[in-house]
């Protein structure tokens, strides 16, 4: 088989996610103007008169329905991007174990879950673990939007305006409510493609772990110039396949893959203990690239990343002594104090955390050069 480059791979499956979750998310756009569309004639069909009571639950009522209808229209457009994403991250698992193997064993294996029984059982199922998520994330998405609405329109619709001039401000307001609050459906968006593809890898990693040659995980971040501290911080932390994934930033909270918050880009990747302390270049293309051993090698994953938490401990370390003479000194007010207390807690369990991680980190390092070829 042709070989593609490591930093191709990864490139390969960034590029591809992120135009799976733009072309979902176009389609909901579609979805959501053709609502509003179908929502306008139907207010152009009502003549009440002037605007009243009446009018305005019969209009209420009106965008009750229509919200219910963009919610499951939007539903509908996920599920279809969650299988999609599913299947996607299929055919990234199999082919970067496939070049992985080549590169670094010289063979390629037969992959457990490279057969389309799998993959058909294993999407339905990423769907339907997600269903119950992004359906509360879309009914809370409409209730909000509904809300607003009925509140501009009590707020700006005057009582004795003429229907015609009353319809025109209400379908003002509807649309530049839906407007504001897009966002809302784009952070639902993105982040259950990301749940759906990366848990899709993880199932793929699960069934190719090996007692003789377990299967680790490794996170890749994205670098520009959205690239938040925790992502940058947890790129490249890699652990065995059945272990959760800490994350120090967030006072050592843990999670089996991305997404760990919404908009959370981050990705995962397979990485077998055998392919030993392998490291292309630089820290795969992070912040941290160009970093040289004294001997003048690239070091290897692991030390990169324990170095970051080592510093980041210590910079962690040096806060809490601040917010400790804060606590302690007797002209601090009590709010002072009240905050810098939660400060302290915060800095403290992120201390935890990260001496954890450097440990684990520790461990993962060892493992892979009991494997390495």
């Amino acid at each position: 088989m042709a070989q593609i480059g490591y930093y191709d791979l990864l490139r390969m499956q960034q590029r591809d996610l992120s135009r799976l979750d733009n072309a979902t998310r176009k389609r909901a756009l579609v979805i959501i103007n053709a609502r509003l569309k179908l929502l306008k004639r139907q207010l152009e069909r009502m003549e009440p008169g002037t605007w009243g009571f009446n009018s305005q639950q019969a209009v209420i009522a009106q965008l009750r329905v229509a919200a219910v209808q963009i919610v499951n229209d939007l539903s509908d457009v996920t599920r279809v991007g969650l299988d999609r994403a599913a299947r996607l991250a299929a055919n990234h698992s199999a082919t970067i174990l496939k070049n992985l193997d080549e590169q670094m064993t010289g063979s390629v294996r037969p992959l457990s879950f490279e057969n389309l029984e799998w993959v058909e059982r294993n999407a339905e199922q990423m769907s339907q673990v997600r269903l119950r998520e992004y359906s509360d994330s879309y009914a809370r998405y409409g209730s909000s939007a509904v809300r607003s609405i009925e509140n501009e329109i009590a707020a700006n619709v005057i009582t004795g305006t003429p229907w015609t001039q009353s319809r025109e401000r209400i379908m003002e307001i509807v649309e530049d409510t839906v407007d504001g609050q897009q966002w809302k459906v784009d952070r639902i968006l993105r982040t259950e493609t990301s749940a759906a593809y990366n848990g899709m890898h993880l199932e793929a990693m699960r069934v190719e772990s090996r007692p003789g040659d377990p299967m680790l995980k490794r996170l890749v971040a994205v670098f520009d110039s959205k690239t938040a501290s925790d992502s940058r911080l947890l790129h490249g932390q890699t652990v065995p396949v059945e272990e959760p994934f800490i994350d120090v930033f967030n006072s050592g909270k843990r999670y089996m893959a991305p997404p760990n918050r919404p908009n959370d880009r981050e990705t995962v990747i397979p990485w077998r203990a055998s392919y030993g302390k392998f490291l292309p270049d630089d820290d795969f293309g992070g912040p941290e690239g160009q970093m040289t051993t004294p001997g003048g090698k690239p070091p290897t994953l692991e030390a990169v990343r324990i170095q970051a938490l080592k510093d980041f401990r210590a910079r962690s370390r040096k806060m809490r002594n601040q917010a400790e003479r804060v606590v302690a000194n007797p002209a601090t007010t009590d709010r002072q104090r009240e905050r810098a207390q939660k400060r302290l807690d915060t800095l403290n369990a992120q201390i935890t955390a990260a001496e954890a991680d450097i440990e684990r980190t520790a461990g993962v390092q060892e493992l892979i050069e009991n494997f390495e070829i």
